[in-house]
């Protein structure tokens, strides 16, 4: 019989009945077989549940630290900013200035303290911040790839996980497995 979502042998008829005969010992027979199979059908639900669940953790993980990192560089651009500050304020800035304070284009009562290496030339400086906002932009494009690619796998591996839990038979399971 099935009795609470689960295969048992009963000599008496009651809950689901799902194999019948007169011989006890050809019941049996059977019960074992059907038992084996469900027995098995469970244990590799549950393996293929554990594995897809465990990859859909990390994958979740690295998407959230990504989006993070992701928030941080968008919202750190000041290098751009900096290195048109030196390019238009060059003439503050005397060869050997370890720092220039100069005023922000939008809002003239927020000064910049910008530090520079005093072995280069504004110029250089500036150049070396507009490498760095290069940089961040790349940066911004490699993790914006990063998450879109793991998104879809994400997807890919949640639809696995419905298809596992909507399987019946191992033969289903071993195909999904494969």
């Amino acid at each position: 019989i099935r009795y609470e979502g689960r295969i048992w042998f009963s000599l008496l008829p009651f809950g689901e009945i799902v194999f019948q005969h007169p011989d006890p010992i050809v019941a049996l027979q059977e019960f074992v077989s059907i038992r084996a199979r469900e027995e098995g059908l469970l244990r590799l639900r549950a393996d293929l549940q554990r594995r897809i669940g465990s990859l859909i953790n990390q994958t979740e993980s690295f998407l959230s630290r990504t989006r993070k990192r992701l928030e941080e560089v968008r919202g750190d651009a000041h290098f751009k900013d900096w290195a048109d500050l030196v390019m238009a304020n060059m003439h503050l800035i005397q060869p050997g200035d370890k720092s220039v304070e100069v005023c922000d284009f939008s809002d003239p009562s927020v000064v910049h303290t910008i530090r520079l290496n005093p072995t280069l030339s504004p110029q250089k400086n500036a150049e070396v911040f507009y490498r760095k906002a290069r940089n961040r932009q790349s940066e911004i494009e490699s993790l914006e790839a990063a998450i879109r690619s793991r998104t879809d796998k994400l997807n890919e591996w949640q639809g696995l996980l419905n298809q596992v839990l909507e399987a019946t038979t191992t033969r289903a399971l071993e195909f999904i497995a494969a």
